[in-house]
């Protein structure tokens, strides 16, 4: 039998049976993966970024997704992408991880058809066999997260950008560029090689087609930025997330590995804490409110501030990054691809002290490939060589983990199968000693890099079963995390499994615990102290909201917290005292008026409570609860006409409300 020759396909029909076998193989293999992690807990339970954009989704399928009148604070693509299919199957995670395993299918067929236009049909198998069982392919196509839709838009981009030089070349490459954009904006850096690389390739005149390609690929970025325009004063290039996480990546302690900025105290539960958290500590700084653009500014100032200022530890912490970005461990975000990997992922993904599964071999092939393309093809090996270069210094410039470098693994795979088909000229010296040097690099533990952080996924799998009603195996997993980290976080997990099991005693031990140890987490002390309400414990609760005000400064909602322990133990005035520094903290948040006039309508001052009530509609006009409670009020004191203007007001706000329905034929039925 003759073998087929390693030869340039660019510009060749792409074989499309091969590819036909490399996308079943791939829905094999992420088929079998989603029907083992349909058993796992974590599959119905999302985690942070994953219900986020689960909430997100779905609010825009049903029509009522509400942004605060605020700008994208993330790329909207993929949480778009998720309402459509929410919109055709319902709140379905099977359906969606479902048509995910098709997308993600495609991209193994795409980088296989990459590996075919630069290597011919050897390289096609070889990359097609490692895209369909790549481990980390796998198991972010079945995460509702962005990896997923992204790496679709990127390999098909390059899949386009390798073809025939012509227009289809030019608007399939930067129509998926423009839509990886909107996914994710640092691929935007990828306009600067493929530019340069669509020049080099188109036919004279190409000015006129470079123009075209530029304005496609920007067009979904401006259409994003205008939505943003439109939505809130103040220019926010498609998202505003951008500064935090420049900021998150780049100060003084910061790991280079995940999202950390001390000034919020702790990410709390939710990205809801994460994106008011940035907002409250920016307009903190600044003494009034901020727009989302001015936000953004704020935390990016800062980041460039502190790198301006230390130099030498911004350039070391750098390098560390850019360490990170090629090290063959898969640093965690969301969930760590090493814990709880169900079915065959056990076998695609794994992880010892000297040698990290696949990255740790695929990155050394891909060394080889890349040398090996150089002398062959090395206009399409500058293309790969600067994709790399540009997109991973974009993630290090941030932070860098598994899900951010994900956009490398394309390109990664294509020059791996490129190597392997190509195996007898692996034994060359120039190939094999930088093949054998990147071997050794990436599966170093320099740094920590190979350290993972066992406990917190023994939490996040804890609290997991805990809310699917398992509570006996969610405080077990809990007590041997508190076990391996005795922190105050997990103190306090381990308590509210404690509390929720009856255990009181057990509860206000870790709980004491907690307080003893002066945490520096505000979120983990508001929280705390709603499960010390429930115990009845309300000084220690008063002391926990004491501590994260101490942290935080003057800030509206702990006090109307403390308020509300104030008032439950008994000390009205107190209470009071904590609802009028919620007001003066903030006065555009109408909880802390509500909740005066609340207590002030309990001890029977009716005219107290109106006057609280006005004070905030006044402040808030378009705050239906401040305006439907005045109009109780000032029926209760007689006032009849203006109940009626501040029902009909509160009914304008929310005209479905049965409540304010009721109470306005009443107010009509009266003289």
């Amino acid at each position: 039998m003759t073998p087929v020759a390693a030869k340039s396909e660019t510009g060749a029909s792409l074989p499309w049976l091969w590819l036909a076998g490399v996308f079943v193989a791939a829905l094999l293999a992420r088929g079998a993966s989603l029907a083992a992690f349909r058993r796992s807990t974590f599959f119905e339970n999302l985690l942070v970024d994953a219900a986020w954009h689960d909430l997100w989704a779905w609010g825009w399928a049903e029509g009522t997704w509400d942004n605060g009148g605020r700008a994208f604070f993330r790329a909207p693509l993929y949480p778009l992408f998720v309402s459509l299919v929410y919109k055709g199957f319902g709140h379905d995670l099977v359906a969606l991880r479902a048509v995910q395993a098709l997308i993600g299918s495609t991209t193994a067929m795409g980088i296989a058809a990459c590996a075919f236009r630069v290597g011919g049909r050897r390289a096609l198998v070889w990359a097609g066999l490692i895209a369909s069982v790549y481990g980390p392919l796998v198991f972010f196509d079945g995460e509702v997260l962005i990896p997923n839709l992204l790496l679709a838009c990127l390999t098909w981009g390059l899949c386009f950008l390798l073809g025939s030089p012509g227009w289809t070349q030019v608007l399939g490459a930067s129509a998926c560029l423009g839509l990886a954009a909107i996914a994710r904006p640092n691929a935007l850096v990828l306009l600067l090689p493929v530019g340069w690389y669509l020049a080099a390739r188109l036919p004279r005149p190409r000015a006129g087609r470079l123009a075209a390609g530029l304005a496609l690929a920007l067009a979904p970025a401006l259409i994003v930025t205008g939505i943003n325009l439109r939505t809130e004063p103040g220019l926010v290039f498609i998202a505003s997330q951008g500064g935090a996480n420049l900021y998150a990546g780049n100060h003084t302690g910061a790991s280079g590995r995940s999202v950390e900025i001390p000034e919020l105290g702790g990410l709390g539960a939710s990205w809801v804490d994460f994106v008011e958290g940035t907002i409250r500590v920016a307009e903190a700084d600044a003494g009034r409110s901020l727009r989302s653009a001015e936000v953004n500014r704020w935390w990016t100032l800062r980041a460039l501030d502190w790198m301006t200022a230390n130099p030498g530890e911004a350039l070391a912490l750098g390098l560390k990054k850019l360490y990170f970005l090629v090290n063959a461990y898969e640093t965690p975000s969301n969930r760590d691809l090493y814990f709880q990997a169900p079915g065959p992922l056990r076998a695609l993904v794994w992880s010892t002290p000297v040698f990290s599964f696949p990255w740790g071999a695929v990155f050394p092939l891909a060394v080889a490939g890349l040398i090996l393309l150089w002398r062959k093809r090395p206009l399409e090996a500058r293309l790969l060589l600067g994709w790399l270069l540009l997109y991973g210094a974009s993630v290090a410039v941030f932070f860098v983990n598994a899900r951010f470098r994900m956009g490398l693994v394309p390109v990664l795979i294509l020059l791996a199968g490129v190597a392997l088909s190509r195996w007898r000229d692996l034994r060359a010296p120039r190939v094999w000693c930088p093949a054998l040097a990147a071997l050794l690099i990436c599966n170093t533990g320099f740094f920590s890099a190979r350290v993972g952080n066992l406990a917190q996924e023994q939490t996040k799998l804890g609290t997991s079963l805990i809310s699917t009603g398992r509570l006996a195996e969610g405080r077990e997993v809990l007590a041997k995390a508190y076990a391996d980290d005795p922190s105050p976080k997990h103190a306090y997990l381990l308590g509210q499994a404690e509390l929720l099991g009856g255990n009181t005693g057990e509860a206000y031990k870790l709980f004491s615990r907690v307080l003893a140890a002066r945490t520096d987490n505000p979120n983990l002390l508001r929280d705390m102290a709603g499960s010390l309400v429930q115990l009845r414990a309300f000084p220690e609760a008063t002391e926990a909201l004491t501590q994260a005000l101490a942290l935080t400064g003057p800030e509206a909602v702990t006090f109307a917290d403390l308020g509300r322990v104030r008032e439950q133990a008994g000390d009205l005035a107190g209470a009071a005292e904590s609802y009028r520094a919620a007001i003066a903290a903030d006065p555009d948040l109408d909880r802390g008026y509500l909740d005066l006039g609340f207590l002030e309508q309990s001890q029977g001052r009716i005219t107290e409570a109106a006057a609280a009530f006005e004070a905030g509609a006044l402040r808030i006009p378009g705050s239906f609860n401040l305006r439907f409670n005045l109009a109780l009020a000032l029926a209760e004191l007689g006032q009849t006409e203006r109940a009626r203007a501040e029902i009909d007001a509160a009914l304008t706000i929310n005209p479905l409300d049965d409540g304010a329905r009721q109470v306005r034929e009443q107010l009509k039925a009266r003289p």
